[in-house]
């Protein structure tokens, strides 16, 4: 009798302490951990932001893009028996990688941080229905291509000339580079009050003009091309 009672306190010691130990939920996947994907031509990498137990909560960004041709990221991606939604690009670095001539972004993407497609050789950029965030840095180091921006996005859109603008228009984000700027003169476009960093990178562009609408223009406008300058900021 004493030996089985001390076999079952041995067993209930056990239960506790399996009670007491980290469980993950099915399909979760733990936070920080790393990964990267080839598909043909080029490589993903990726970063878990959020584990949640369903393909819906366990959440993962873009950290890093190389090879050529076109890519394609997709919605969801595999980790070992784990299923995880691409939503947020994140920054991709400083690495140049003008030998990919083509982005497709997910639709189930929502952000975009600083940095996250610097230096891509894309001339033509779709942004999904989804996104709701755009650093003000995300194009930073990009000679900025044709905007599209998906009808049913609610924050963002594109205007006539390809810039990406708010979906009131009233904020402009980034001058399409590939546009005609006739004398080296680059437009920001009538009825805009706000401009927002980075908002022209082109060598073309020496001269900005602003509509007299313009009443703010974030952290001192500027370009990171050396051939583009500040000029006369409400000529009409």
């Amino acid at each position: 009798m004493k030996r089985i009672l001390h076999l079952r306190g041995i067993l209930g010691a056990i239960a506790l302490l399996l009670l007491c130990l980290p469980m993950h939920a099915a399909n979760e996947v733990p936070v920080g951990t790393t990964f990267k994907i080839t598909t043909g031509t080029y490589t993903i990498s990726y970063e878990v932001t959020a584990s949640g137990g369903t393909t819906e909560t366990n959440l993962v960004k873009v950290t890093g893009i190389s090879g050529s041709g076109e890519v394609t990221i997709p919605s969801t991606v595999p980790y070992n028996e784990y299923k995880l939604t691409v939503n947020e690009m994140g920054t991709v670095g400083w690495a140049v990688i003008k030998n990919i001539t083509k982005l497709v972004l997910p639709e189930t993407l929502t952000k975009m941080d600083a940095n996250c497609i610097a230096d891509l050789g894309v001339t033509e950029l779709t942004i999904p229905k989804n996104v709701v965030s755009i650093s003000d840095q995300a194009f930073l180091y990009l000679i900025h291509p044709k905007f599209t921006v998906d009808t049913e996005n609610k924050v963002y859109a594109n205007d006539a000339n390809g810039n990406l603008v708010s979906k009131s228009g009233k904020t402009i984000y980034a001058l399409n580079s590939y546009q005609d700027f006739t004398d080296g003169v680059g437009k920001i476009p009538e009825g805009t009050d706000s401009v927002s960093r980075c908002v022209v990178n082109t060598s073309k562009v020496t001269t900005l003009w602003f509509p007299k609408s313009v009443i703010w223009v974030k952290n001192d406008y500027h370009s990171w091309y050396d051939g583009w300058q500040k000029a006369n900021s409400n000529k009409q």
